[in-house]
């Protein structure tokens, strides 16, 4: 039997899967959406700000990214970013 090479997907073209975020707060939602357009926590921190309209402290979106994570929703990547999965 022979088997089909399988093909090489590159990780920046895959586009993030849909995620019901009806259940996420706030932050975790604008997080969410944030990480659509960053991978670096102080991009996705300010994006989420902007997003909410107010100032987010390191340990709230520390805490979101965790629990998106937890959630496999996202994954940590070496040197401190983060990816959706």
């Amino acid at each position: 039997r022979e088997e089909k090479p399988k093909k090489a997907v590159d990780p920046v073209k895959v586009e993030p899967r849909e995620i019901d975020t009806s259940a996420f707060s706030d932050v975790e939602r604008a997080v969410y959406e944030a990480m659509k357009n960053s991978t670096f926590p102080d991009e996705i921190r300010a994006a989420a700000e902007k997003s909410l309209s107010r100032q987010l402290g390191a340990g709230e979106v520390l805490a979101a990214l965790t629990t998106l994570e937890i959630l496999g929703v996202c994954e940590a990547l070496p040197g401190g970013n983060y990816a959706l999965k």
